[in-house]
């Protein structure tokens, strides 16, 4: 929850373009009193891959080409003393991107003159770097493709791979050359496991303990949601009962102390509960506990958080997905034996290890979230 929000923070608190407005719109807050170093120091050049276009590889290569030109041309025309030209190849067009900035970032360390008060990198901001790969596990040829597949390039979801690991090879050479940072952020670790190849300087900070409590809501969140809507300490209480048992669960470190709720099915029944209490219900009045569970009824499925068809089709087919569901279903406090512990990373060439033995298929489970 809130990965655009956080990416766009980041994006007006490092970039040059936005000091004017520091004040405004950081002031009121402790990083704003006490500000790094580096805000407001950076070209930051957004980048989103949501809209990628997955039906076949061609058209992947197309709109992934078309997008990263149309941010570099945004970029070019917000800080208008760059210049650096559009090429047909996007890759091209970064790599002219990079040149120019290193050349600035040179005539800053030989010159008096220092260029927007000597800005020597520009802030790569990446959003939704899962989406079409996400997208493209969906389609049912690509991925048995994958699952049967030797031949490395030919099978066109690793192809799609190969593309966007070359992009970030050229993010990393641009790292290397001490011109660029880069800030990712996506659902799924599966995609980033395969583009890393050629982007190998990044820090995994999901499972970090530092960081564990920003992906979720605590109890206190839930309740706090909840006493807002005016409820009765009792309906209340039935209520996080229930999400307890539904929403509840989150792990992101093994060390942390508080598990989390899902963010985005409470805000849902956050929502539906408020839509609910703001219509007048009959008369007849109902004890804490009936009201709660009319309440609960009130809420229905949201599709925006169903998990991928894609996890879905590629468990529902798998041999030992059955008893892996079984035994984690078995009690409200259900361990299941991974056999050793997940794989520290899963790929998408282990795709056909799947139907091997259960430690596979956990480790594919984890990491797109099916299991925590």
């Amino acid at each position: 929850m809130g990965k655009t929000l956080w990416k766009d923070t980041l994006a007006h608190y490092y970039d040059v373009a936005q000091k004017d407005q520091f004040k405004v719109l950081f002031g009121h807050l402790e990083i704003g009193k006490a500000p790094t170093a580096l805000a407001n120091t950076f070209y930051v050049l957004p980048l989103t891959f949501a809209g990628l276009k997955t039906d076949t590889v061609e058209e992947f290569k197309a709109s992934l080409n078309i997008t990263l030109n149309k941010a570099m041309d945004d970029f070019k025309k917000r800080y208008d003393r760059l210049a650096f030209d559009l090429e047909s190849d996007a890759l091209a067009t970064f790599q002219g991107l990079a040149d120019e900035v290193k050349r600035k970032s040179e005539t800053v360390h030989h010159s008096v003159f220092f260029f927007f008060g000597g800005i020597l990198k520009f802030y790569i901001i990446v959003d939704e770097y899962d989406v079409s790969i996400n997208k493209a596990l969906g389609n049912r040829d690509f991925v048995s493709a994958l699952q049967v597949s030797e031949g490395g390039n030919r099978n066109p979801l690793q192809r799609m791979e190969n593309m966007y690991a070359e992009f970030f090879s050229k993010i990393k050479t641009a790292c290397d050359n001490n011109v660029a940072r880069c800030f990712i952020t996506g659902v799924t670790p599966l995609a980033l496991n395969e583009f890393t190849s050629g982007f190998n300087i990044a820090r995994h900070t999901t499972n970090d303990l530092r960081f564990a409590s920003l992906y979720g809501f605590t109890e206190a969140d839930v309740r706090n949601g909840l006493a807002r809507l005016k409820l009765s300490e009792t309906v209340a209480a039935r209520i996080v009962e229930s999400w307890k048992r539904d929403h509840n669960g989150y792990y992101f470190n093994p060390e942390q102390e508080v598990a989390l709720y899902n963010p985005n099915r409470v805000l849902h029944g956050l929502q539906q509960l408020e839509e609910t209490l703001s219509v007048p219900s009959k008369s007849i009045t109902l004890s804490p506990e009936d009201e709660a569970v009319r309440l609960l009824s009130r809420i229905p499925d949201d599709d925006n958080s169903m998990p991928s068809e894609a996890t879905l089709r590629a468990m529902s087919s798998n041999p030992n997905a059955s008893l892996v569901i079984a035994d984690a279903l078995s009690s409200d406090t259900a361990e299941v034996d991974c056999g050793g512990g997940v794989k520290g990373q899963f790929r998408l060439s282990h795709m056909k290890q799947l139907a091997t033995d259960r430690k596979p298929l956990l480790s594919f489970m984890f990491y797109t979230g099916a299991l925590t």
